[in-house]
């Protein structure tokens, strides 16, 4: 938690939503700023937490997984877990939301029908959880 607090005083948090933008091209950058943001999303504050979904980063996570190499299961993984660990924030309802207007029930159906187990059964378990009719 320290040093999330410390990339946030220090003023990075839009330069790691400008580097998660740049994942066609400059893959590895962007890859490192997605495993920051995801970190955030576990164990940053509520307020860390918004902080980045206002600068746009589930809409770039989405954009990810529509674009992402189908055979990267641990970024596909990862990005899952990230948007999880937002939709049981407080404020998860409206994020769903949000998610939902940029596409990610779409990437749901597609992830959940993966060859890699643990991503079906991820993607699924949101889907279920955070994005079925009863919810």
């Amino acid at each position: 938690e320290k040093c999330i607090h410390m990339l946030f005083e220090g003023g990075f948090a839009p330069l790691i939503v400008a580097a998660l933008a740049e994942f066609t091209t400059n893959y590895p950058l962007a890859k490192e700023a997605l495993f920051t943001a995801t970190n955030i999303f576990a164990g940053g504050t509520e307020d860390q937490k918004m902080l980045l979904v206002q600068m746009g980063v589930l809409q770039l996570i989405v954009q990810w997984l529509k674009h992402s190499n189908a055979g990267d299961f641990q970024i596909l993984c990862n990005c899952l877990e990230g948007i999880e660990n937002i939709l049981q924030c407080e404020f998860g309802p409206s994020c769903a939301n949000l998610l939902a207007e940029h596409g990610f029930l779409e990437v749901l159906q597609d992830l959940s029908n993966s060859h890699n187990q643990s991503v079906a059964r991820m993607a699924t378990q949101i889907g279920n959880t955070y994005f079925s009719e009863s919810n």
